[in-house]
């Protein structure tokens, strides 16, 4: 069983531990809060108000790419040291800010300007994010606002 689910999905392979490979299907430190961030894993979870929104008003690639996006960060936030979950993460959530800011450029509503403020605010906190990771344990404040700025301005313009 855990042979065909490897071969399927690569990514639930292993667990990286500090100096060897343990298998999943075999390993205690499954569920392990050494190398969790609960802050970002929390505000991962939050993604789930606005992809549940956006379903609830039928825009479905919306709801989907921002669920997908969702797990995969939840799942990354929960063992940070698992670099294939990383880019997983970064791929889920490129496409989906991509995809989503283009909607909401092009698409008109009448509280846009609050969007955009909130869009903002999400890119000056990611920038910051990034710029003091190796200098400062900020960085998780400021990635917590990115995520939440990105939750709110997603959920304002579907709940109007």
């Amino acid at each position: 069983m855990a042979s065909i689910l490897s071969y399927i999905y690569p990514f639930l392979d292993s667990i990286e531990t500090n100096t060897k490979k343990t298998p999943l299907f075999e390993s205690h430190y499954m569920i392990s809060f050494i190398h969790t961030n609960p802050l970002l894993v929390f505000s991962s979870l939050c993604f789930l108000c606005p992809s549940i929104l956006s379903f609830l008003k039928a825009h479905y690639i919306h709801s989907i790419l921002c669920f997908h996006s969702s797990i995969i960060s939840t799942l990354y936030w929960c063992n940070t040291h698992n670099k294939r979950m990383l880019l997983y993460d970064q791929y889920a959530a490129t496409i989906a800010c991509v995809y989503w800011l283009s909607y909401t450029f092009i698409k008109p509503h009448k509280y846009k300007s609050y969007i955009v403020i909130f869009y903002t605010v999400s890119a000056i906190s990611y920038c910051t994010s990034m710029a003091i990771s190796d200098i400062s344990s900020y960085w998780v404040l400021f990635h917590f606002i990115f995520h939440m700025s990105t939750i709110t301005g997603s959920t304002i313009y579907f709940i109007v």
